[in-house]
């Protein structure tokens, strides 16, 4: 999703049109969530097993820092905060709450679905190469789309 100067101002219909994409987007996080599992299940070949394992271990290992390290966790908080700030303020009309309501109402509406999306989304991120504080915000919690994705 493409986020408009925060000096522009959406339509109606923009808006709409916001919250349709974020309604798709937990389409698209089901999927990931499916990629995922062929991933890790060698489905989709020995080498993307491979690389789903390595992932796996990579993303345990920054939680592990992230639970056990008070230093890792400030400067994770203070990234994660930064990011989250820094992606509402470059979009203060409206677009992002409209897409963020059409993917949180699906989400709850869908209950498991909505779950599954999130993690999904994840998922794709770290496998994009994603560092960890962005893939959580970025691909779980707002399910946006990236170039390779």
């Amino acid at each position: 999703m493409s986020l408009r100067p925060s000096s522009n101002s959406c339509t109606p219909f923009e808006l709409l049109e916001a919250a349709a994409k974020g309604v798709a987007s937990v389409g698209r996080g089901i999927g990931n969530a499916f990629r995922a599992i062929g991933r890790s299940t060698g489905l989709l070949g020995a080498e993307e097993q491979a690389r789903w394992e390595l992932e796996g271990k990579v993303v345990d290992f920054a939680f592990d820092q992230y639970l056990s390290n008070g230093t890792v966790r400030t400067e994770v908080n203070r990234r994660g905060f930064d990011l989250v700030v820094d992606i509402n303020n470059a979009n203060r009309n409206g677009e992002m709450k409209a897409y963020i309501f059409g993917r949180a109402i699906t989400g709850v509406v869908l209950a498991p679905a909505g779950v599954v999306a999130v993690i999904g989304d994840f998922n794709r991120a770290v496998e994009n190469g994603h560092n960890g504080i962005e893939a959580v915000i970025r691909g779980g919690v707002y399910g946006m789309s990236y170039p390779n994705q």
